[in-house]
């Protein structure tokens, strides 16, 4: 079997993971009432920003190559919307692991400043950012000029949406990791006073603490798999950009095949991590299969 082989049915499943995990995803936290919870207002954007990459990497690309013989603009078209949802997808990842960075270096001031409209702003930014620099600011200016585009402008959206950015996630990540292992050791060592009988009250708060900040761990997970899974994917990514924008290397053919599927793959796994990692998104899903499970009627024998 060929590369190109490989690539396709890789890539057509990963899509089809994509697809379904992040329907599935959205499909639970706007359903079911118990999961629209502000964490998961940053993970419904992220996940509908995955679901359009699933739609719009490989289907219009096996489209033009198989099916259709695309014109350049329609090229430059599938192109521009590609990168636009991995952009988004991109700078909601980043909206989220900072979301969860402010929840653990200043969780009272988190809980008190982030409403509802205030996540809404921060979500619809994740979005407009995309959309004012690929649409807005590339697109006019490589219709006049390609070459200026691909000099100046999209060294500048490597730098930004993923040099800058790969640097940025797992500095926000390693950091509240390393703040919640010292909340985890002064844990520890306040448990140690529940000897004494005068500290009954405190020992319940500190309960309480745990329970939350077991909660709140739950969370730090999720940020975690998924960030090491960005770098992963996108690490590959950021290697054939510097080598092409730059050119400093050349790229085989098999290796813009991996960097493609990783692209996708990207979007494909973060629905998993939230099925294996969060919870409460865990159990949606069990108590999903369970309901489909007893909906189904056994057939009966009657004896006469």
């Amino acid at each position: 079997m060929e590369a190109e082989d490989l690539y396709w049915i890789f890539g057509w499943l990963f899509t089809a993971v994509a697809i379904s995990g992040n329907t599935l995803v959205i499909y639970l936290i706007l359903a079911k009432r118990h999961l629209r919870k502000k964490p998961n207002w940053f993970i419904l954007s992220l996940a509908t920003a995955d679901l359009f990459v699933g739609f719009t990497y490989i289907p219009p690309f096996y489209a033009c190559r198989e099916w259709f013989s695309c014109s350049e603009h329609v090229w430059f078209v599938r192109k521009t919307i590609q990168w636009l949802f991995l952009y988004a997808s991109v700078c909601n990842l980043f909206i989220l692991t900072l979301d969860r960075y402010i929840a653990v270096t200043s969780p009272l001031k988190h809980k008190r400043c982030l409403t509802l409209g205030r996540i809404a702003i921060l979500a619809l930014t994740a979005w407009f950012i995309p959309v004012i620099f690929r649409v807005c600011i590339y697109t006019p200016i490589y219709l006049k000029n390609k070459e200026i585009a691909s000099k100046y402008l999209v060294p500048l959206f490597m730098v930004m949406f993923e040099f800058v950015l790969c640097i940025a996630l797992p500095f926000f990540t390693f950091r509240m990791v390393h703040i919640v292992r010292n909340l985890r050791k002064s844990r520890g060592n306040s448990e140690n006073l529940e000897h004494s009988s005068i500290m009954e009250l405190r020992s319940s708060t500190i309960r309480i603490h745990v329970s939350e900040e077991r909660r709140r761990n739950y969370n730090i997970n999720v940020v975690v798999c998924v960030v090491i899974l960005f770098i992963i994917c996108y690490s590959v990514n950021l290697y054939t950009s510097v080598c092409t924008v730059f050119n400093l290397c050349s790229i085989s053919q098999e290796l813009w095949y991996i960097r493609n599927l990783l692209l996708v793959a990207n979007s494909a796994l973060n629905p998993v991590a939230y099925a294996l990692l969060k919870r409460d998104m865990k159990r949606a899903i069990l108590a999903l299969g369970r309901s489909k499970s007893n909906n189904q009627v056994s057939p009966v024998s009657v004896v006469n």
